[in-house]
């Protein structure tokens, strides 16, 4: 069976690299005696693959794994959370088809809040916000993903925005945006403060990113990629 677990990343944790988190996530299943499935030949490993990684240092919400297990574990989400380490978490787990796209692949769109220091940020006026699939409010320098308009070629070769806003953060400065992802490329975040609010370089201190959501595509619509609706809804 082949399981998808939904898991966030956040605290100091958050400044391990994405293999160090894959190692953390072995070492859990083979401390709690979870019955992952390997692979075949000289050299076995386990089968389990990853979303797209999240840059060292930057926090995820909405974090995937998959996982191939020889017979289901009752209590599996709970055992597993009792032994990683403080900031690793894992939030659901679901069972997923055979012939689901691997989430490398699947995952086409992801969102993002940028926090800014107040001494380093002003908010800007006149600021409207977009939701995923909705109408973007853009600034100049940003590309823009439209579905309908547009080159495609252009659309597919590069990643795009498909909804940002800014805000208040008490005294923070916060950008939520939304970017298109293309081979785990999204819209940087340093290019949308650039657009926005100012070169981050000349930042008395770095701006903190989280990975709020990832999305895969199904019948137009963004949907969680362990939703029933992106699992039922595979051609």
């Amino acid at each position: 069976m082949r399981l998808r677990v939904r898991f966030e990343k956040t605290g100091p944790v958050r400044f391990s690299s994405h293999k160090d988190v894959v190692r953390m996530f072995q070492r859990c299943f083979s401390a709690v005696g979870v019955p992952v499935a390997y692979s075949e030949g000289f050299h076995p490993h386990a089968k389990m693959s990853f979303g797209p990684p999240l840059r060292t240092g930057w926090e995820g919400y909405d974090e995937y794994l998959d996982v191939y297990l020889e017979r289901p574990l009752d209590g599996f989400v709970e055992r597993c959370n009792a032994s990683l380490p403080g900031g690793l978490r894992m939030v659901a787990a679901a069972e997923v088809p055979t012939g689901t796209p691997k989430l490398s692949n699947d995952i086409c769109a992801a969102t993002y809040a940028v926090r800014i220091g107040g001494e380093d940020a002003s908010l800007p006026c006149g600021e409207a916000g977009g939701e995923p699939g909705g109408t973007p409010h853009l600034h100049p320098g940003m590309r823009s993903a439209d579905r309908n308009d547009g080159d495609p070629a252009e659309a597919e070769g590069a990643p795009g925005i498909v909804g940002l806003s800014i805000g208040a953060q008490g005294t923070d400065v916060r950008i939520e945006y939304t970017s298109t992802m293309i081979s785990g490329r999204v819209v940087p975040p340093e290019e949308v403060v650039s657009a926005t609010v100012g070169d981050p370089r000349s930042f008395q201190t770095p701006i903190h990113v989280a990975r709020l959501a990832q999305f895969v595509a199904r019948k137009g619509e963004y949907l969680s990629p362990i939703s029933e609706g992106a699992i039922s809804g595979l051609p």
